[in-house]
């Protein structure tokens, strides 16, 4: 099976209460399977920073996955989508830098 990963970011202020529809930080990244038990939970932190690659940057709780499974006579896929939340959790005491 092949697995990919998508971040949707979700800021507080969406008018339709949903993730926005473009600026994914990681679009369809490729996650090999011994990878997927590194795949933040839903309630833990995540902060994702890609502007070094010009990409969207953001941090927040994670709201939902959706396993997403697609399934052809010669190959089986797996689109994972995490949703990030915006918080207001004070992040410096998360972890001492």
């Amino acid at each position: 099976m092949t697995y990919g990963l998508n971040y949707q970011y979700l800021p507080k202020n969406s008018p339709n209460g949903r993730p926005l529809d473009s600026g994914s930080a990681l679009l369809d990244h490729p996650v090999k399977a011994e990878e997927l038990v590194l795949l933040p939970n839903v309630g833990d932190y995540v902060q994702i920073d890609y502007s070094a690659r010009g990409g969207e940057s953001f941090a927040g709780k994670v709201r939902s996955k959706l396993f997403r499974y697609m399934v052809r006579d010669d190959s089986q896929w797996c689109q994972i989508n995490i949703v990030v939340e915006e918080d207001d959790d004070d992040w410096g005491l998360l972890i001492k830098e």
